[in-house]
């Protein structure tokens, strides 16, 4: 293109000067050839070149008969262009997810997808699925036909489990794949009930009832993983005594799961509460382990290595031990329990150190006998102008105490007026409450100095938290909105014979 209106502006600047001159016309004296092989090779090529008719007419004004030409030219050297029929565009037909598939196909992507694998059925057609996200880099598993849910099968849910069972065991954090299974089986489901009105309808249905059967095998799975980890924390345990301010044990990692705080994003949904409840009313042990887990809970808040830092490990558990305790169904647990060991106490340290709540109360700054060297008690003299701190100094510090110590009474008081306000289970709470001042009872003796290391008394930390507690239950009737309630109370009911 460039050539051609480069030949058609020289053409109408020569037929404009030839107009211009008078007189005969000089003659041309013969231009000598080009002999530079470069210039050679150009010309050549711009004779090649074919011109649309569009570039000949840019020089139309002034040069209509060169521009004429050239576009003749270029139309001459132009091969005809052979019309062919347009290509038909087939568009397949959108469809439903999963509707062209067999049940099996359907039940290979659900697997492949929730459980984060490359599933291979050995002895069935077409029997390879991929996980369809491929940044859960998922592992590869094979399994026989006769190991896979079809339609129509009554151990859908062993074969399931058999499966998961396969694939769990690729997984060093066991708990933390349980979640992300069952989250993504909940997308799945929300997947397959958008599309049930059109797929295939036994797709969809041997879909749905996967989904079920991984939300089964999965809670299951979790669940069983939170009693080991809350039997494994003991004394022999590798774990117990790594990294005790940090937190970076397996239980407190799998602990953090209930809170809506963890890095990864993966939680306990409601939606996984729910089936773990339903799992813990139907199972005793189940129940018992979730009470296990908020007995350890309070271990690891006490077990700080400077009294500085148990408001932020109070802050890191407190959001998961709500959860918890905040179930009816665990409610009905920790009644039973209460009652179980009221009946097994026998002195008063017995609650202290046995019981399911002591954990709990036990979280305190009172030491017997005070130790000035303890490394708990360092924080305080790290305060700047140690051993005469400025007293702002000293008031920060004590108030980050007071809000674990504060915040673990909250979660005691909290339980037992769920339990005290409902009359089936009422007398529970109060029989153990009875029960636990009743046994340390020779604290009030004039001549008691505390705790002895052979005592069978509780000490004064968690009995101070006790106190603390009993306050909290009476606040409702003391304060000024509740004076009539106050004038119900008939102060010798402690004489009456069901007392003594």
């Amino acid at each position: 293109k460039r050539l051609a209106r480069f030949q058609a502006q020289a053409a109408q600047a020569g037929e404009s000067s030839a107009s211009s001159t008078a007189g005969p016309t000089p003659p041309t004296t013969p231009t000598k050839a080009l002999t530079n092989p470069l210039a050679q090779a150009v010309t050549s090529a711009a004779k090649a070149v074919p011109v649309s008719p569009a570039t000949a007419r840019v020089g139309s004004a002034g040069g209509s008969a060169s521009s004429t030409a050239s576009s003749r030219v270029g139309r001459a050297e132009t091969p005809p262009t052979e019309k062919r029929p347009a290509a038909k565009t087939t568009t397949k037909k959108s469809t439903a997810a999963g509707s062209l598939l067999t049940p099996e196909d359907a039940a290979g992507q659900l697997l492949a997808s929730v459980l984060a694998m490359n599933l291979t059925v050995t002895g069935m057609a077409g029997g390879e699925y991929r996980c369809t996200d491929q940044s859960l880099q998922p592992c590869p598993i094979s399994i026989v036909k006769d190991m896979f849910p079809t339609t129509e099968d009554a151990e859908t849910r062993k074969k399931v489990s058999h499966i998961f069972l396969k694939r769990v065991a690729r997984e060093l954090d066991n708990g933390r794949f349980c979640l992300a299974c069952f989250n993504r089986a909940e997308d799945a489901k929300r997947a397959v009930s958008q599309v049930t009105a059109d797929a295939n309808s036994s797709n969809a249905e041997l879909q749905q009832q996967l989904v079920e059967d991984l939300f089964d095998v999965t809670a299951s799975a979790f669940l069983e993983r939170m009693a080991e980890a809350s039997q494994s924390r003991s004394s022999g345990d590798l774990w117990s005594s790594f990294s005790a301010r940090d937190g970076h044990s397996p239980f407190s990692q799998l602990l953090m799961r209930f809170s809506r705080f963890v890095t990864d994003g993966i939680c306990v949904s409601e939606a996984c509460m729910t089936k773990l409840m339903e799992l813990a009313s139907s199972s005793l042990p189940a129940a018992t382990t979730f009470l296990q887990m908020v007995r350890v809970g309070g271990e690891e808040i006490a077990s700080v290595k400077r009294y500085d830092d148990l408001a932020m490990r109070f802050n890191n558990y407190n959001d998961a031990l709500q959860t918890m305790l905040s179930q009816p169904i665990l409610i009905n647990t920790l009644a039973s329990t209460l009652t179980s060991e009221l009946l097994t106490a026998t002195t008063g340290s017995h609650f202290e150190r046995n019981c399911i709540l002591s954990s709990l109360l036990d979280i305190t700054t009172i030491q017997f006998p005070v130790d000035f060297k303890s490394e708990k008690l360092a924080c305080y003299k790290d305060l700047p102008g140690f051993p005469q701190p400025n007293s702002d100094s000293v008031r920060t510090l004590d108030v980050q105490i007071q809000t674990a110590t504060q915040g673990a009474q909250g979660l005691v008081h909290g339980v037992l007026l769920k339990i005290i306000k409902r009359p089936d289970i009422r007398s529970s709470a109060l029989s153990w409450l009875a029960g636990l001042l009743c046994t340390n009872y020779q604290r009030t003796a004039a001549q008691f100095k505390g705790q002895r290391p052979d005592s069978s008394h509780a000490s004064d930390g968690f009995m101070l938290n006790v106190c603390a507690v009993m306050l909290r239950l009476c606040q409702p009737i003391f304060t000024s909105v509740a004076t009539e309630r106050l004038k119900k109370i008939d102060p010798a009911y402690t004489k009456q014979p069901w007392c003594l």
